[in-house]
């Protein structure tokens, strides 16, 4: 396997036909001294199955990469990212970290926060990233030293996380899970949205997509999870119910789209789970630590409380997201 260093200053990869220029800032002394190893021909492989995905070679115009490093702290990773062209899902999510070098502020300041006081250093060190899209937090997380699964059931996004933890040497900290994470087994899949598929044939752009339970596959306390799927947030705690009662993630993050009328007491029962679990909220939205509501009635007052940020028959989605702390974490 050809292995090279990258050069903390300026980087320049050929790869088959493409070239990806990757720049580097200085980093500190203690981050530069340590070194990353990186397997071109990890990535040059990653590469080429996502090109074949497109029906395209990575020599072609129809392929194209771009990657900038992310500085957190005293912590730096390259990540790679779909142009605009390619027309993977979540290109305004890319260009937010292309144009600031990191995504929303409150959510990554939570994440950033719990990495630095405990990745690498003492309690649980697992990581759970549920809907990772191209991998933003599962980069973040092994930056600064835990170990993280990764889901997704969009195989040409995971594809990306690939590159990108094969040009930073983090391949052998983060398992990739090519599946969606759901509570049931039979489930359709666009990219982007998951419905549930009651044996039919699949609907027009869905395709009947692999799932997995996370009370099936996470053996070890958990440090942090992040879940964000796009309405599916029910299905997946749904998947969790074993976790949540025995070992709880110390730190929690995850998404309410709460127009979804089908998902809307679905939430109910994750913030009936979480008080029974002994979590604290707060809502982005809100912008404050609310009393999670255990009743029909409760939940729908606090869904009113939403009017004043967004009205759902005018806009296509309405979401709120939560950082959570259980009570013994320190």
């Amino acid at each position: 396997m050809l292995v090279r260093k990258f050069s903390w200053q300026l980087i320049l990869v050929g790869v088959a036909g493409f070239t990806l220029g990757l720049l580097f800032t200085s980093l500190p002394s203690s981050h530069r001294t340590r070194g990353i190893d990186v397997s071109f021909r990890e990535a040059y492989m990653d590469a080429q199955r996502l090109a074949g995905v497109r029906g395209v070679k990575i020599s072609s115009l129809g392929f194209g990469i771009r990657a900038r490093t992310l500085i957190f702290k005293d912590k730096s990773f390259a990540m790679v990212l779909p142009l605009n062209s390619t027309a993977v899902t979540a290109w305004d999510i890319h260009n937010l970290i292309m144009d600031t070098g990191r995504l929303h502020d409150k959510e990554t300041n939570f994440a950033v926060d719990v990495f630095s006081r405990f990745c690498g250093k003492h309690g649980p060190q697992l990581v759970l990233d549920v809907g990772s899209n191209v991998g933003y937090y599962s980069l973040l997380a092994v930056a600064f030293g835990c170990k993280v699964m990764t889901f997704d059931g969009n195989l040409e996004t995971l594809d990306y996380l690939k590159m990108s933890l094969a040009m930073n040497g983090f391949s052998d900290h983060v398992k990739v899970v090519e599946a969606l994470v759901s509570n049931v087994t039979n489930v359709q899949f666009d990219g982007w949205n998951v419905k549930s598929n009651s044996g039919a044939s699949a609907s027009p752009g869905y395709v009947t997509t692999r799932s997995v339970k996370l009370d099936d596959v996470v053996r070890e306390p958990v440090l942090y999870a992040k879940i964000d799927v796009e309405g599916w947030e029910p299905a997946v705690f749904a998947s969790a119910r074993k976790l949540f009662q025995r070992e709880p993630p110390l730190y929690l993050f995850f998404e309410m789209t709460y127009y979804l009328e089908k998902w809307k007491h679905e939430y109910l029962e994750v913030f009936m789970m979480l008080t029974a679990a002994g979590y604290k909220c707060e809502s982005s939205v809100l912008q404050k630590i609310f009393d999670m509501p255990t009743t029909k009635e409760a939940f729908d007052a606090m869904l009113k409380g939403y009017s004043f940020a967004c009205d759902p028959t005018k806009i296509n989605f309405c979401q709120d997201e939560f950082s959570c702390v259980l009570s013994s974490a320190s």
